[in-house]
């Protein structure tokens, strides 16, 4: 009876623990173009944040983990403006609203806004000639949340612990 009892608490703890740490994780979501002249829509790109540590008061988050357009992946250093807002309490739903303002090697410029429900759009501009290139809409694709891999291991853990536990006593 005491293993039984001792093998429920260490599953309850171990699934309460990636159950907390839900807030500690990468959302990942696709971003679809939708060319405003034919209104093909095709997949542009990919975005994904860091939500740890977002609270009701501060849902805002200011730099990606990962974030690629047209095939290029987007440098941190050539960030002029970015910030995306998540519903820490959802983080199913996915990014609620994002704005950025980025810049590639090749002289490229993009621009766009995201906001769930209403207007969005993207905007590429040849930074040498100051023109406009490409403009249209975007959309996100569903939401992919990846826990922390520490509560995953913690959970794996426990679970070793318990097959161990099991092959002991027999």
């Amino acid at each position: 009876m005491k293993k039984l009892i001792l093998g429920m608490f260490v599953v309850a703890v171990s699934m309460f623990g990636l159950q907390n740490s839900a807030n500690a994780t990468l959302i990942s979501q696709d971003i679809y173009f939708t060319d405003a002249t034919t209104s093909d829509s095709v997949l542009f790109g990919n975005l994904s944040i860091n939500v740890d540590g977002l609270t009701a008061d501060n849902n805002e988050v200011n730099v990606w983990e990962s974030f690629t357009l047209g095939g290029l992946i987007m440098d941190v250093a050539n960030i002029n403006d970015f910030f995306a807002v998540v519903d820490f309490t959802d983080l199913a739903a996915g990014i609620e609203a994002f704005s950025f303002d980025v810049s590639d090697a090749f002289d490229n410029a993009y621009q766009g806004y995201y906001d769930r429900g209403f207007v969005n759009e993207l905007s590429i501009f040849d930074a040498a000639t100051d023109t406009l290139t490409v403009f249209g809409g975007i959309t996100l694709g569903q939401a992919t949340v990846v826990p922390e891999p520490a509560a995953l291991l913690l959970m794996l853990t426990a679970f070793g612990a318990l097959a161990m536990r099991r092959r002991k006593f027999k």
